[in-house]
């Protein structure tokens, strides 16, 4: 509780107990102990944990200009992509980095090779939107001598832009869906990235370090199992990776409100029309957001806005 000033203005400190949204209410009372009502809620994304930085480019290579490639994950705020950076030996000078949101992993390519026996340390900065800065350094070493051990690294799997992630069975809506996974070779190259889905075997489409999956006629409240792995083109073959994932039974689509026009860079996406206890996942510009469910309600965390037009869309 707090006490205005002469110029009716206050301010108190608010725990945040954890890390997610929260609810602030205010009540206002009188000299005369008349008491307002409860004041609108103000939501404040509380994050203090820092983005995940992972590194797939081996310590020793035989390649003397490799991509340096990883991931770069937020599972709150969401990684800002403008704060990623690399350093080679301290500059920020010497490798071209680019980030691909929608998968989550990022590329520097070098500007020039490496003298065999030489070594270079790898520095990787990123923040999230609410500020918190990740630092990862790796010393990667060079000899055009080594052979090709190095198997291909399959990165941040997603089924219409849903995580995949072993152990968890994220729920679609559609009869269609789209697997995708970033992929990355140190030496020679990706050959094929193949497995089976329910027991019949399938093969992706690798376009860049993209690998992609089109999956048709699946069946509603079915429990679907990937398996997948990846082999280079001098024959290395990766760990096969296990995914699981369930189509739901049709439902109404959910029912956004979210404002034509606003001059807020950050704000919260809410609905109705859903299932009591459905899952709920917002894309805002094609990029996923989960989202809170309460009976037939949903809303996400603080979502960043770009400037310009956005679309918004949510499936249950």
């Amino acid at each position: 509780m707090t006490v205005a000033t002469d110029d009716d203005t206050w301010a108190f400190d608010v725990p945040l107990d954890g890390d997610g949204e929260k609810l602030i209410q205010l009540q206002t009372r009188d000299d005369l102990g008349n008491v307002s009502p409860l004041s609108a809620p103000v939501r404040v994304l509380y994050d203090t944990a820092t983005p995940s930085i992972g590194f797939v480019t081996p310590s020793v290579t035989g390649n003397l200009q490799p991509d340096f490639t990883g991931t770069v994950t937020d599972a709150l705020s969401g990684v800002d992509p403008a704060s990623i950076a690399i350093e080679l030996d301290g500059s920020d000078a010497g490798a071209t980095l680019v980030y691909d949101a929608d998968i989550g992993s990022f590329t520097a390519t070098p500007d020039a090779p490496f003298d065999t026996g030489s070594s270079v340390t790898v520095r990787v900065t990123a923040s999230d939107f609410a500020g918190n800065e990740s630092v990862f350094t790796s010393e990667v070493s060079f000899d055009e001598r080594l052979a090709d051990v190095q198997a291909p690294s399959l990165l941040n799997p997603q089924i219409d832009g849903v995580r995949l992630v072993t152990g968890f069975t994220p729920h679609i809506r559609g009869e269609t869906a789209t697997i995708q996974f970033g992929v990355t070779d140190d030496l020679s190259g990706v050959a094929s990235v193949i497995g089976t889905l329910n027991g019949e075997d399938i093969a992706f489409t690798i376009a860049g370090d993209i690998a992609t999956l089109e999956v048709a006629d699946i069946v509603p409240d079915f429990h679907n199992v990937l398996l997948v792995r990846a082999t280079d083109n001098r024959g290395n073959e990766g760990d096969t990776k296990l995914f699981e994932f369930e189509r739901d039974a049709s439902t109404d689509a959910p029912t956004l409100d979210v404002p034509l026009i606003t001059n807020e860079a950050d704000f919260v996406v809410t609905g109705t029309g859903i299932e009591s206890g459905a899952s709920v996942t917002v894309f805002v510009n094609e990029t996923p957001t989960p989202a809170f469910v309460e009976g037939t309600t949903f809303r996400t965390a603080a979502v960043r806005l770009r400037e310009g037009a956005n679309t918004v869309a949510a499936t249950a």
